[in-house]
């Protein structure tokens, strides 16, 4: 089994503003780590990176879904570097039909996934260069 380890964090020190103050005043530092530090799983995909020209139809980004390496992921990184839409689709944790959602994103997305309601597919619309790399359950 694998592992997925998160090691960093998010600081946010003062700038100064057009008066020459500092906005904010203090240095904040918030340490990023998974839940389950480190996060275990079966099967990964990726890295991957792909260019993406579809900016009215979504694309499926390969790795994740019912017939591919990873068919319940539990922790998804995305990178872009420019505007798209990424569409999860996920288990559904009270049963029934699966939960969609669509993430705005220009930049980074990293989620973790509880083992109830799993990403069952990644897709993507837009134009740009798109990465991602997934892992999880087979």
């Amino acid at each position: 089994m694998g592992q997925v380890d998160l090691e960093g964090s998010i600081v946010s020190s003062p700038g100064t503003s057009s008066d020459g103050t500092s906005v904010p005043t203090a240095t904040q530092t918030i340490p990023l780590r998974t839940t389950f530090s480190p996060r275990p799983w079966q099967v990964e995909a990726g890295p991957n990176a792909r260019q993406i020209t579809s900016p009215s139809a979504y694309v499926t980004l390969s790795g994740v879904g019912a017939t591919d390496t990873v068919t319940k992921g539990t922790f998804l990184y995305v990178r872009s570097n420019a505007p798209v839409n990424v569409r999860l689709t996920m288990v559904n944790m009270q049963g029934g039909s699966p939960v969609v959602s669509v993430v705005n994103l220009y930049g980074t997305l990293i989620q973790e996934f509880p083992d109830t309601g799993q990403l069952t597919l990644l897709e993507v619309q837009g134009t740009g260069t798109v990465e991602w790399y997934v892992c999880g359950q087979l």
